[in-house]
């Protein structure tokens, strides 16, 4: 399974023109992999700033190395979320399921925790979490309902209805403990209202996500996580911050790789053979993933033209993705086999 990213690159002298989410550089796709660091739950964090230009300086938070979640990203098997796609889980309480498509990234729910309250909330009309391509100012309301099974303080079950709202708000410069700076990050805040009644009392749980992409780097840099669950046992906040685990190294990187026309993979369909070009003198990798995750091929490319065998796939979908030395995602599409 390969990993988002192993080491955080930053770009001396190189700033991309136009900051801009899409399903490549932000969704999760079956078979990437990241690690994060608690940041402290009481810390004061500064949200300065929207719009433009905007700098974050969070090199002085904190990070806890001792509480770390490691995730992993497969395709989701629990009859519960029959439209999720993707499953995103640190552990068997940390549960999250989407659906991804080139068009937007829709939460189905998962694990709700909120101080003393916990539980799992099941999606019938989905949260709209990203309709791409998303740059500043890109916004998105959508009505939210479904079920849920309470665990604690008590086991309930129940249904819910609510809205959710998505903005890009800010991009700007952030820089993170290290110290490491970058310099084309997009600020995505997220927030859900969530009615919910049962069989014995009602209440409302309110989520506020403030999470800092960098369009090279899948899943947030640094992510200010809030809920607060208001019940007739009383009300119960919880504010998460957490950070990428991973090492600060400088590497200069040509500006063309960021660009999709300087790697080109064809054909798609694929028969025996896949062909890579290559407008770089970086030497990277490719690796193919099936839908359970598992890492079905991974070749060396070299600058110029290579060619990938793919006769002894068999026929059907899969995933592949190119990426760096360091281990960085370039590029990332599905790849049929016929």
């Amino acid at each position: 399974m390969k990993q988002i990213f192993t080491s955080l690159l930053f770009f001396a002298g190189m700033q991309i023109s136009t900051a801009q989410l899409t399903q490549a550089n932000h969704a999760l796709a079956i078979g990437d992999s990241y690690s994060t660091y608690q940041c402290g739950d009481t810390l004061t964090i500064s949200l300065v700033g929207s719009g433009a230009g905007v700098n974050w300086d969070y090199s002085s938070v904190p990070t806890r190395s001792s509480i770390v979640k490691n995730y992993t990203v497969s395709a989701p098997s629990n009859p519960n979320f029959p439209s999720a796609n993707v499953l995103s889980s640190s552990g068997s309480s940390n549960n999250s399921y989407y659906n991804s498509s080139a068009s937007n990234l829709l939460y189905n729910g998962g694990n709700v925790n909120a101080g003393a309250v916990s539980g799992e909330f099941f999606y019938n009309s989905p949260a709209v979490i990203a309709a791409y391509p998303m740059s500043l100012n890109s916004n998105t309301t959508s009505s939210i309902s479904g079920s849920l099974n309470m665990t604690v303080p008590l086991t309930l079950s129940g249904t819910f209805t609510g809205s959710a709202f998505v903005v890009l708000d800010a991009t700007g410069t952030l820089t993170l403990p290290g110290p490491a700076t970058f310099n084309n990050v997009m600020r995505v805040i997220t927030s859900q209202t969530i009615d919910f009644v049962t069989s014995i009392a009602s209440g409302t749980v309110y989520q506020v996500n403030y999470d800092y992409f960098d369009s090279g780097v899948k899943g947030p840099l640094f992510s200010i996580s809030t809920t607060t669950a208001v019940t007739p046992l009383g009300t119960f906040p919880q504010t998460v911050i957490t950070r990428q685990a991973i090492e600060t190294i400088t590497v200069s990187l040509p500006e063309n790789l960021l660009h999709d026309n300087a790697i080109s993979i064809f054909p798609n369909p694929v028969n025996e053979s896949l062909n890579a070009t290559i407008k770089a003198s970086e030497d990277l990798s490719l690796s193919i993933h099936n839908l359970q995750g598992q890492l079905v091929s991974e070749e060396f490319l070299k600058a110029g033209n290579n060619t990938i065998h793919t006769e002894n796939l068999v026929k059907g979908l899969y995933f592949y993705s190119v990426l760096d030395s360091g281990g960085r995602v370039l590029k990332r599409d599905k790849l049929l086999k016929e």
